[in-house]
């Protein structure tokens, strides 16, 4: 996720991908764990069944982003 994905502190738009993860698990988590963190404007939502490493790393790579941004 870039930072210019956040605009007045609002998370517009969430771009991620991964080459360690398996892509069937990643992109099913990817495509929840996105449109809850848009909704709910927090990183802090419910990973998704079966694919909770995915999930963790998606947020947590939306947490660092927007702690960048906010520096």
């Amino acid at each position: 996720m870039d930072n210019h994905f956040v605009e007045n502190d609002v998370i517009t738009e969430i771009s991620a991908y991964s080459d360690e993860e398996e892509p069937e698990y990643f992109d099913s988590a990817y495509e929840k764990i996105a449109g809850d963190i848009l909704y709910y404007q927090s990183y802090e939502v419910d990973a998704v069944s079966g694919a909770t490493y995915s999930s963790n790393a998606i947020m947590n790579a939306v947490k660092k982003c927007l702690e960048q941004a906010k520096e």
